[in-house]
């Protein structure tokens, strides 16, 4: 049972530091929906205050991507950038449409527009980078993004107008790695591409695998300061701490 002292999650933090072959899923979603009173601890309002993530800080920044996942997603980011090694100053960018295109009638405004991305790369995370490490050239920072949008003329060339690379991972590659699975591999392939953005991150709201790229970003770049930023569909910005 996971209580709500954090103390049993310490000790899971323990075991997935030490386990290399399993992951253990919490998923806070589940245990508002199914749990028990006791599990619903795990989401009392102690936990969410001034944005804490337990289940990220005890267990989650343990967790590392399986060789395999990397490797593909390392030699797709080589091939869209047209590189040999991966660049030390990037931002990455998850644009999701997709499934959230249906949410609203008629499909309308249900998901943020580009230049909310733009502005959120050039009038927050560069400007922040600015202040931060003056010695950057910002603009000559590459934008790497991974997006489920394949239809739309305008949004693709409104991506590459501004110079964004979108990264281009083979179904075939990855059906031909992971067989039956490959569906589920090629999401963690998009997050492990995400997750080399060392010069910051921008997101859409609402996503689990954009909240979950903020939090790697500002784990494994927290020295280096690598800025993030959650676009929702009506175009405004968040910043989320995790813990400290």
């Amino acid at each position: 049972m996971l209580g709500s002292d954090g103390k049993s999650l310490k000790a899971v933090s323990y075991w997935a530091y030490k386990c290399s072959q399993g992951v253990l899923c919490l998923y806070r979603v589940s245990f508002k929906s199914i749990g028990s009173k006791e599990q619903q601890k795990l989401t009392a309002p102690q936990w969410n205050e001034f944005n804490r993530q337990p289940e990220w800080h005890y267990v989650g920044r343990y967790l590392d991507f399986a060789p395999k996942i990397s490797e593909i997603a390392l030699a797709s980011v080589r091939a869209s950038l047209g590189v040999t090694t991966i660049p030390q100053e990037l931002i990455t960018m998850h644009i999701r449409r997709g499934d959230f295109l249906t949410w609203r009638e008629k499909g309308t405004d249900c998901t943020p527009s580009l230049d909310a991305f733009v502005a959120a790369v050039k009038d927050h995370l560069k400007a922040e980078l600015k202040m931060s490490s003056p010695e950057l050239d910002v603009d000559k920072i590459q934008v790497l993004i991974t997006t489920d949008e394949q239809d739309d003329r305008a949004i693709l060339d409104q991506i590459a107008a501004n110079g964004w690379v979108i990264s281009q991972t083979p179904s075939s590659m990855i059906e031909e790695a992971f067989g039956d699975a490959w569906k589920w591999a090629d999401s963690a392939i998009a997050q492990a591409i995400l997750s080399l953005g060392a010069r910051g991150f921008v997101g859409t709201s609402n996503s689990q695998v954009n909240q979950l790229t903020q939090l790697r970003i500002q784990s494994y770049y927290k020295r280096k300061h690598a800025p993030t930023r959650m676009v929702d569909r009506t175009g405004k910005f968040m910043t989320k701490l995790m813990n400290k």
